[in-house]
Order: structure tokens, then C-alpha cells, then sequence
């Protein structure tokens, strides 16, 4: 399937800003429509000064000089994504909403093909981005597009594509988000890694199998397997992304939910914090 319709969510730091270029650089090479979604987090008064006399006037008189703020914050950051769609010659739709920013993210994101995001915040509270992040992999049902850094990435398609292949389901569907990705990069190294040398045999023939497979779609594939040994998956995909000078890595996102809180897998987890090119994962 053709990718028609970009979604970046866009925050107006400067890496939010590489994002939105990204999204720009991958609308122009695939002749799509690009979005950019801001969303104002809700917030609640004080308990503490609803307790105090006159403290819910006082509540809700801090709450509404925010949500100003907020609102005038909106329309600046709206004001800069506007201006770098312009030179590039691009459309850009603005979608802006207030609420739950999983929850809006993510239904957001069905109406699109693809939804770029950026990396967790390791600095300003990284456990609240992790769980947004985390949430939106595991709950938009779309591909989600991991950008790193505050440079845009993607300016043409990409040369290689590491596609981490294990026969999953999430592995599956990122196969099939990506494809666009896959037909128009120059190689794929299709990479399986095994825990045991005894499951290397059978680990090697189900990737070729999906080899065969991209082959028939006329996909520049190759099959590439290695033993996990002492080093972690997410790491060893890292490197191997590095040293063959990938453009873009391809994996299934995998987790779960547990009471209030959203747990990536340890590759997925890996990958999201360490990767250094974009990733493409798909639950």
C-alpha cells in the first residue's frame, strides 16, 4: 500500500521541528498529504489551594491564564510549522486538540497511513514520554515512524532498510506498513537472531522464507541470521544497523499493558532509546 497520508505530532521544540522536516521530505519523495497535531494536555486545579479559603476561585482563575497560555503557545508553534511547509513548497493541515495526549494521538493516527513520532525525552520527566510513546506504539494500530535527533532525516528514499524478522505477528504487520518503504529502498538485509545454536538451522530457513517472499514483490532481499550470545537483541540490531550504514530500521513493536501503565518489550524498549537512524515499528 501506497503511503498517502502523513500524521506528525509536533510539540514546537527543535526536534519536533526536524520531525515535521522529516514528514515534509517523505511527503515530497511520496507526493503525500502531510498533518501536523499539537495536542493541549488537560489540567485540573490544585487540590491543595481548593482546600484554601477562596482556593477553587483561585484554581480555577491559575487554570484559565494557563490554558491562555497554552493557547497562545498553540498558535506559535502552529505560526513556525506553517512557514516550513511554505518553503518547501508544501501543504500542511493543522489538527489542534485539548485532552488525554495517548488517546488523542492515537485515534488520530487510523485516519493516516503513518504516524511520525520522536524519541522519549531522556531529561524532562522521560517516565511520562516513555508511557506516552509506549502507549500510542501499542494502541494506534498504525505504523509508527521514530525520528531521532534534531535533524531531518528521509530527504529521499531510503538506500537500506534492516527489516528484524523473528515470524511474529507484530513482525508481520510491520511488514506489511512498510512495504512502500521496503519497494522503494535499493536492499533489504532481512536479520533473525537466535538464542541457540541448535534453533540456528531452523531460524536460517524461516528467513529465507520471508526472503522468498520479498523476492516474489520484487524486493531487493537478502538473509541475514547471528547467534544472540551475551549481548541483548535491541543491541545487537543497533550495531548491525551501524556497521552495514543502514537508513532505516523495520521491527514489530512488542508490549503490554499493566495496571496504569504501558510495558514495551526489551527490544522494542532498546531500540526506541538507543537507535540512532528512524525506526518503523507496528504492533
Amino acid at each position: 500500500m501506497k503511503i498517502k497520508k502523513i500524521l506528525v505530532a509536533v510539540d514546537g521544540s527543535a526536534v519536533s521541528m526536524a520531525r515535521l522536516e522529516t514528514g515534509l521530505n517523505m511527503a515530497q519523495v511520496m507526493e503525500a498529504s502531510l498533518s501536523a497535531l499539537y495536542v493541549i494536555p488537560f489540567e485540573v486545579p490544585s487540590i491543595t489551594a481548593g482546600t484554601m479559603h477562596g482556593g477553587w476561585y483561585m484554581g480555577q482563575e491559575m487554570l484559565a491564564k494557563s490554558h491562555r497560555e497554552a493557547i497562545e503557545a498553540a498558535a506559535e508553534v502552529r505560526a513556525a510549522c506553517e512557514r516550513l511547509a511554505q518553503s518547501y513548497q508544501t501543504g500542511l493541515d493543522w489538527i489542534q486538540k485539548e485532552g488525554e495526549i495517548v488517546r488523542i494521538v492515537s485515534s488520530e493516527a487510523r485516519y493516516y497511513d503513518i504516524l511520525l513520532l520522536g524519541k522519549p525525552d531522556n531529561v524532562n520527566e522521560p517516565q511520562v514520554r516513555d508511557n506516552d510513546i509506549n502507549g500510542i506504539l501499542l494502541s494506534s494500530g498504525k505504523a509508527c515512524l521514530i525520528i531521532p535527533g534534531a535533524a531531518p532525516l528521509l530527504q529521499q528514499t531510503p538506500g537500506k532498510v534492516l527489516f528484524a524478522w523473528d515470524g511474529s505477528r507484530e513482525a508481520t504487520q510491520a511488514l506489511n506498513h512498510s512495504i512502500c518503504f521496503l519497494e522503494q529502498a535499493e536492499s533489504v538485509m532481512v536479520v533473525s537472531i537466535y538464542k541457540h545454536k541448535e534453533r540456528s538451522e531452523y531460524v536460517e530457513k524461516d528467513n529465507k522464507r520471508i526472503v522468498d517472499y520479498l523476492l516474489a514483490h520484487e524486493i531487493n532481499a537478502s538473509s541475514h541470521t547471528m547467534e544472540k550470545g551475551h549481548t541483548s537483541t535491541g543491541q545487537l540490531l543497533v550495531n548491525y544497523a551501524e556497521q552495514s550504514e543502514a537508513d532505516l530500521i523495520v521491527m514489530g513493536a512488542y508490549g503490554h499493558s499493566r495496571f496504569r501503565e504501558v510495558v514495551l518489550g526489551g527490544a522494542t524498549n532498546h531500540m526506541l532509546h538507543n537507535a540512532l537512524i528512524p525506526v518503523l515499528f507496528a504492533h
